[in-house]
């Protein structure tokens, strides 16, 4: 997924262009999931904040002439990955994080045998 230049969060648009999906989508279910996406990492930037951001960034024209801008990070792509129903990219991102806690699942699975079978397991440290 692109990215604004030199950060590691993108903008509504870029995150609209990755999930292949509408704008007026991804405004929707921000809006019906503001409070999850608010502790995951969507936040709005305006004034100052904005101002300096665009005066450090190379490619000003990844952050538009906006007065005021939504930038996503990683969680928060994901999170709304998990939220759209209609968008081919979004039924991906469901199934690489199904794949991921299957995987987590297998390794720590594997760790706990390890670890009853050590000579240390039942010691009390």
């Amino acid at each position: 997924m692109a990215t604004v230049p030199d950060y590691e969060f993108a903008t509504t648009v870029q995150v609209a262009s990755f999930h292949e999906a509408e704008l007026s989508t991804l405004r929707s279910v921000l809006y019906e999931h503001r409070d999850e996406f608010a502790h995951t990492g969507y936040r709005v930037i305006k004034g100052p904040e904005l101002r300096k951001l665009k005066g450090l960034s190379e490619d000003r024209t990844a952050l538009g002439k906006s007065n005021q801008i939504g930038i996503w990070d990683r969680k928060a792509v994901l999170l709304l990955g998990m939220l759209l129903r209609d968008s081919e990219v979004a039924k991906t991102v469901r199934a690489y994080l199904l794949a991921a806690e299957e995987r987590a699942h297998g390794l720590i699975a594997a760790w706990m045998a390890v670890v009853q079978l050590s000579p240390l397991a039942g010691l009390s440290l």
